[in-house]
């Protein structure tokens, strides 16, 4: 858990983000900033917290949640409540040592072995030293 997350200025310059309502673009700044992201971007995702915390209905969460994934911008393991953020490796860089070895830490935790797979495959991708 970090206390300090960076939002990408290119968030607002996203075309579709652009086309969202403000609920969508709200939930979707939560995600990315809630006390619960990790430094690999998967994490697990608590329904009755993001109620209370952004004042919404579960049903509304719900379907924030189906918005997002139809957008490609996460993908949700309803069984395991785990949420990764698909470009999250492309905006939070992770060449420093420190970090690679948080997310090396965070990898044996991940429960969904697609989203492992996945972390993987993104450090490699971008050159990160896990």
């Amino acid at each position: 858990m970090a206390i300090y997350r960076q939002l990408h200025t290119t968030f607002w310059k996203d075309r579709r983000v652009g086309e969202w309502n403000k609920e969508q673009k709200l939930f979707f700044l939560y995600l990315l900033s809630n006390d619960h992201t990790t430094q690999c971007g998967v994490y697990e995702f608590n329904k009755r917290y993001a109620k209370f915390e952004l004042d919404v209905s579960s049903k509304e969460i719900d379907e924030l949640i189906d918005f997002l994934v139809s957008e490609g911008r996460i993908v949700f393991n309803e069984k395991t409540e785990e949420l990764m953020i698909i470009n999250w490796l492309k905006y939070n860089s992770s060449r420093s040592p420190k970090v690679a070895a948080v997310i090396d830490k965070e990898l044996r935790e991940i429960k969904t072995l697609e989203f492992e797979e996945e972390v993987i495959r993104k450090c490699k991708e971008y050159g990160y030293p896990i």
